[in-house]
């Protein structure tokens, strides 16, 4: 996967940003799931509310029917009309009641209609038998109650006994769902949650290998570069900032393989010709200075002092270039690894001495006078 994001012909920027709009992507489909949870949930506790709402209702209707029988019976006691005119408000009630029940329910229709047939007839009842108490009629109402009024009351109760055993059963249905569909919920947010993690974690690797891979080999080519390997190559497949930077570096590393190549070439060509310059110097040299020491053997006794000493000073200077001939030559075997190097003593007086005399031809004829005072207990050099 790595290779493959590295792969993708886009720089560095981009991907990054491609990557972090994928988290913030996952982030808020995470959230969206969260969210939708908790919508069903709270979807599902309205639903609860309800039900208990209709239980409460139910319980209130089947209390209502017992407590209006009872309100009735206890009319047949009554005295006065302000007694009977109590019942017939708890009557208004009671219809009141069944209303704000038949609202909130959502009961089988066929029972509902039932029950509201019969609260009608309850009520037509029970309001029929107040008004013959108010109009004396006492042994009428008591038949009217015993054979109307209390079956109904029955079947009233009853129906609505089972309009709470249906609500009940709706509710512990609707909690079992609930608590299904709360593990469903628990098990998606989960699953997504987990999916998300893994999806990022993927997705940071994929991306900080792709970028820090590269660097690394980078780095390491550089470190070579550094300790004279100019021969190897990088391979890196990025088609961004970094396999251009790879790219330049191999062309670098090419480049300076060859300059280097180039450097050996013309310093052997170098080394070759101060070898053979030496040795066609050594030639002339050898012959001047050989020369030279015959003249001065052959005409001691026939040239001046002053002469002799300027030949002298002239097999000096010979000797001298000489030596700087055979340090070339020893600079070229110093280049090819096979100088010999020995300790040897060296005496400082002949030698400033020998300095001395060559540069004093320099100052002869200027006015300047060349003058030396070398101690003759000067130590040897190594």
């Amino acid at each position: 996967l790595p290779h493959r994001v590295a792969r993708i012909r886009a720089s560095i920027q981009t991907k990054l940003l491609i990557g972090f709009l994928v988290i913030v992507g996952l982030l808020v489909t995470l959230g969206a799931i969260g969210l939708r949870s908790l919508q069903d949930a709270d979807t599902r506790a309205s639903e609860l509310v309800r039900l208990e709402r209709q239980i409460a209702a139910y319980r209130k209707l089947q209390h209502n029917a017992t407590g209006q029988l009872y309100a009735t019976a206890s009319a047949f006691l009554a005295v006065d009309d302000r007694e009977l005119a109590a019942a017939k408000r708890q009557l208004q009630r009671l219809a009141y009641d069944f209303d704000r029940a038949e609202f909130i329910t959502n009961a089988d229709e066929r029972l509902l209609l039932e029950i509201a047939d019969d609260y009608s007839r309850f009520i037509a009842t029970a309001t029929e038998i107040i008004e013959m108490l108010g109009a004396g009629q006492r042994e009428e109402a008591r038949r009217m109650h015993q054979d109307m009024l209390v079956p109904l009351a029955s079947t009233l109760e009853r129906n609505a006994y089972s309009l709470v055993n249906l609500a009940e059963s709706s509710m512990v249905e609707q909690v079992d769902a609930s608590a299904d569909a709360f593990r469903v919920w628990q098990a998606v947010v989960i699953a997504a949650a987990l999916g998300s993690a893994v999806l990022a974690l993927i997705l940071g690797y994929s991306l900080s290998s792709s970028v820090i891979l590269p660097i690394q080999a980078i780095r390491r080519r550089l470190g070579e570069i550094a300790g004279g390997e100019l021969e190897q190559r990088i391979e890196i497949d990025n088609r961004d900032e970094l396999g251009d930077l790879a790219r330049n570096v191999n062309k670098m590393s090419r480049n300076l393989h060859e300059l280097y190549r180039e450097l050996e070439e013309a310093n052997r060509h170098k080394s070759t010709f101060l070898a053979n310059m030496s040795h066609e110097l050594r030639t002339p040299m050898n012959a001047i200075i050989g020369f030279n020491r015959l003249v001065m053997r052959r005409c001691k006794d026939v040239l001046p002092p002053k002469h002799l000493d300027n030949l002298g000073k002239i097999a000096v200077a010979a000797d001298q270039l000489l030596t700087l001939i055979n340090s070339i030559l020893d600079l070229s075997k110093i280049e090819a690894g096979r100088m010999d190097v020995s300790l040897a003593e060296a005496p400082l007086g002949p030698m400033l001495t020998a300095c001395v005399r060559t540069v004093e031809p320099l100052v002869h004829g200027a006015e300047v006078e060349l003058e030396t005072d070398i101690p003759p207990d000067l130590p040897s050099a190594y």
